[in-house]
């Protein structure tokens, strides 16, 4: 399936079952756990950053949501007000206003704009911006993520584009992610449909995994320069999540495990899978 017809089908049926997108989903929760991590040493709020997401596709416009979401989420603002300071870049320049009715040249024309994009579609800077860097230098952006899904990404990020955003900021937060080949573990998959038995996923569950996942990272990790838990707590970071996203699903009321579990991260460690061979004669 193609991510443009996965976001569709996402937004058609999201409200009626449990339908998750690792690419369009998961990759935010782990962008938005990793900004979330890095704050503590870089400074400032979420609400403060200035977001640039480069990449065609439908990837950077859920990317987008979520991060919006999760401004209006602690800070009590409304989405809408929230998405001002997210930017989209794609291969034909900065998303504007200025873009939205152009006859599309072809199929593969990206001057025009998806739906998807709309949202993200500013009054933008009077220098038109056809490419990263010039929207980088306009822009000046705390944030800087890379995801086109399939394929070369439109503008790679050179020394010319990471030197414009170190320009602006002493902490930088740079994310290349294209293509977008995220996975989510079968662990956290099994994990989430099982800890609540939920029958939705709702944005402020992938929000709360996010922060249960910045949780933690430690002061001795961020001077080190990590904004996400190192690999090798994988099972201990996939139980909080199953903890975070179970508790928003019984706040929610629709987790349908009842009655709801004394510990919901002792349940989540009793469900994981332990990949162990057993010894064979």
């Amino acid at each position: 399936m193609g991510h443009d017809n996965g976001a569709k089908l996402l937004n058609m049926y999201r409200t009626d079952f449990p339908c998750y997108n690792d690419d369009l989903q998961g990759l935010g929760t782990a962008v938005l756990a990793a900004i979330l991590g890095s704050l503590p040493k870089t400074g400032g709020s979420l609400a403060d950053q200035t977001v640039v997401i480069s990449g065609d596709g439908a990837t950077p416009s859920c990317i987008a949501e979520l991060l919006a979401g999760a401004v209006a989420h602690q800070t009590g603002v409304t989405v809408l007000e929230a998405r001002q300071n997210i930017w989209l870049v794609d291969s034909a320049g900065l998303v504007t206003r200025s873009r939205q009715g152009r006859a599309r040249a072809s199929a593969g024309d990206s001057s025009t704009l998806d739906d998807y994009k709309l949202p993200y579609c500013h009054s933008g800077p009077e220098a038109r911006c056809p490419d990263l860097l010039s929207a980088v230098q306009q822009l000046k952006p705390t944030v800087l993520i890379g995801c086109t899904q399939t394929g070369a990404p439109p503008f790679k990020f050179d020394q010319a584009v990471v030197g414009a955003v170190a320009a602006n900021t002493k902490h930088p937060l740079i994310f290349p992610l294209s293509p977008a080949d995220a996975e989510c573990s079968a662990s956290e998959a099994y994990l989430w449909s099982q800890v609540a038995r939920c029958t939705r996923l709702r944005d402020e569950q992938f929000i709360a995994a996010a922060e249960a996942v910045a949780r933690l990272v430690t002061d001795t990790e961020r001077a080190q320069g990590l904004s996400l838990p190192p690999l090798h707590q994988i099972r201990e970071v996939s139980a909080h999540v199953a903890r975070a996203v179970a508790q928003k699903a019984y706040e929610g009321g629709f987790a349908t495990d009842m009655p709801k579990p004394h510990s919901l991260l002792e349940k989540a460690r009793v469900l994981m899978y332990n990949p162990v061979y057993r010894t064979l004669r």
